[in-house]
């Protein structure tokens, strides 16, 4: 049982640190959740769930709102003496974590992402096969036999949820997962969230990426402008793949000192993570999935805007990765239908 490997390999700790990835989205945030409660009734140990960077999308919000879970977002990793750290929903062969660059020994990795370079942990639990890290941890539950409170339940809910979209095959975990989370959930409270009011930053920056959305052959490429968290250029390349014209997409923008990028495919548009890890090798971190991909390239100075130089240099690279022979793109709302309409 693989769940009962994780708590002897803890045993000896005093306490735990679960470490999600930055960003947090409900699927880090669930099964981290679970995690902590888990450990905690095992072995009575302290544990805290944390992680960097911020939390901007609309429906994650009002998932922390209604559901509470015990998420601390750091600037920072504050580790304490004999305390374990466990990663959630990423691994030590990423960047997306306060661990990077901490110093700080990992003791357990349970994730679903596919990994970039080997690494040592005392236990680890990684399932590429499956659609999230929820379904992970809502495995170790009924090995267990215990049962989630409905809040957590409906975080788990939520995160398998979320982590499922884009993907075509689904295993026979993720589905008892599922299945088995909504036997203990609050599908009203759920409701709430994926209906959550939407502020008007996000309208703006969808207008921004129809106004910068250029389609070549079947491939698209949006640079964003400006953005308003990094969590929107993932939700603004949710929306633009499901375009009839677009079958693989690649959107991006720049944050502080990074800029961000998402990447979505279809079935028809080959493999998300291998043509973004084409695109961007040698540049920054990638990470993700077969239809849902993302990496964060590290810019030498804060700027507002991508330079002229990099959006080439991207565009071609993409344009490359995708085997797009077209230099020059049509835009998916024509300029005329956005100017007569001011």
């Amino acid at each position: 049982m693989r769940a009962k490997e994780l708590l002897d390999t803890l045993r000896k700790f005093e306490r735990a640190l679960i470490v999600a990835h930055d960003n947090p989205d409900p699927d880090a945030i669930g099964a981290g959740w679970a995690l902590c409660s888990l450990i905690n009734k095992h072995l009575s140990i302290p544990t805290r769930l944390v992680s960097g960077g911020i939390i901007v999308r609309a429906e994650n919000l009002k998932m922390v709102e209604l559901l509470g879970p015990p998420l601390e977002l750091l600037s920072e990793l504050d580790v304490q003496p004999n305390e374990a750290i466990v990663l959630v929903d990423t691994n030590p062969s990423l960047t997306n974590h306060l661990v990077h660059g901490s110093g700080h020994t990992v003791t357990a990795v349970i994730d679903h992402h596919s990994t970039e370079a080997s690494f040592r942990v005392s236990y680890r639990d990684i399932r590429e096969q499956l659609s999230s890290s929820s379904a992970i941890v809502s495995s170790y539950y009924w090995e267990l036999s215990e049962t989630p409170e409905a809040k957590l339940a409906t975080a788990l809910f939520y995160g398998i949820r979320t982590d499922m979209e884009g993907r075509t095959k689904f295993g026979r975990i993720d589905q008892k997962a599922l299945s088995w989370c909504t036997q203990y959930a609050n599908l009203d409270v759920f409701r709430q969230i994926v209906s959550a009011p939407r502020s008007s930053a996000y309208y703006e920056d969808v207008v921004f990426a129809l106004q910068n959305t250029f389609v070549y052959e079947k491939t698209a490429i949006c640079f964003l402008p400006t953005a308003s968290g990094p969590e929107i250029v993932g939700e603004i390349a949710d929306m633009l793949i499901r375009a009839e014209a677009i079958d693989s997409l690649m959107c991006s923008a720049v944050l502080g000192e990074s800029v961000v990028v998402s990447t979505r495919t279809t079935t028809a548009g080959g493999n998300s993570l291998e043509l973004t890890r084409k695109a961007l090798s040698g540049l920054g971190y990638v990470g993700g999935h077969e239809r849902r991909s993302g990496a964060r390239i590290a810019l030498e100075h804060a700027t507002e805007k991508l330079t002229e130089s990099l959006q080439h240099d991207l565009r071609q690279r993409w344009l490359d990765a995708c085997k797009v022979s077209a230099t020059r793109g049509k835009r998916l709302v024509a300029k005329r239908a956005i100017l007569e309409n001011l």
